[in-house]
């Protein structure tokens, strides 16, 4: 049989069926920095959990990023010891609102975790710090004119020393796009081999986390995910979302999944 997926230009990796053949395409090679699995999530259930979402009165914006709203709090968030056992104490409560927010159906995130669980012969779990589970799983939307800065997610980088993290070798995006925006939100990628500490290097002066696109240069990969599909990129390389229009926010279920090994468990976390 031939297999599900097909390529782009671009070096994008399409399919319409997260399988253990595209995973490890994606995982394995260097071709492909982006992996997009179209109609991941159906119409109706992603139509009911967008309104939620936007409904909410608990969407807040990052610290450094206040353009981009979440509902409930990721790790990074997290930047002392106190913030962190906070945020592992509450993984179970964190949980149960989100399940909560997408009844009568499941969290797109929980379906993932299934799916891969199923593909991924070692198995999938939530990411453990000191043996113990964190919160998987955000809710976010990014409105009309918001963006996100070129930047980088290393969970090494902004927890050093936390224990569980020190054998994840590729910290990956996996992000669910339940609604894009009228216009913009395409997601820009470096596929670039740099160090965190030569990435901060080209921080831009006085800004939390962006960088400097002129050093960078020219993103590897611009794409605007379809809508219901679920999108996987290396989150330790440079990656941006440019400036969205029209009437309506670019909502996405938000995560992130540890690579430690091919005899290893992925680990997923928020």
């Amino acid at each position: 049989m031939e297999p599900a997926f097909c390529t782009t230009p671009q070096r994008l990796l399409r399919t319409d069926e997260l399988d253990r053949e595209s995973l490890e395409l994606f995982l394995f090679s260097d071709d492909y920095p982006c992996l997009i699995i179209e109609d991941a999530v159906d119409a109706l259930p992603a139509g009911h959990v967008v309104r939620r979402i936007t409904n909410s009165q608990h969407l807040s914006g990052y610290a450094v990023e206040p353009r981009f709203l979440k509902i409930g709090r990721a790790w990074f968030d997290c930047a002392t010891e106190e913030e962190r056992a906070a945020h592992i104490a509450n993984t179970i409560r964190y949980s149960k609102e989100t399940s909560a927010l997408c009844r009568p159906f499941p969290v797109p995130t929980d379906t993932l975790k299934l799916e891969l669980d199923l593909i991924w012969g070692p198995g999938v779990m939530n990411q453990r710090i000191d043996g113990r589970p964190i919160y998987y799983g955000l809710p976010r939307a990014l409105p009309p004119g918001g963006a996100v800065e070129a930047h980088f997610d290393w969970i090494g980088f902004d927890s050093p020393g936390a224990l569980g993290i020190e054998h994840i070798q590729r910290q990956i995006a996996v992000n669910v796009h339940l609604q894009t925006a009228e216009q913009g939100g395409e997601l820009a990628l470096w596929d670039v081999d740099l160090s965190p500490a030569e990435l901060m290097a080209l921080r831009l002066t006085g800004q939390p986390y962006a960088l400097d696109e002129e050093k960078l240069g020219a993103p590897t990969v611009v794409v605007k995910p379809p809508e219901r599909s679920l999108v996987l990129f290396d989150a330790t390389k440079p990656h941006a979302v440019r400036k969205t229009g029209g009437n309506r926010p670019r909502v996405t279920f938000s995560s992130f999944m540890g690579y430690a090994g091919a005899d290893m468990p992925l680990t997923l976390w928020s």
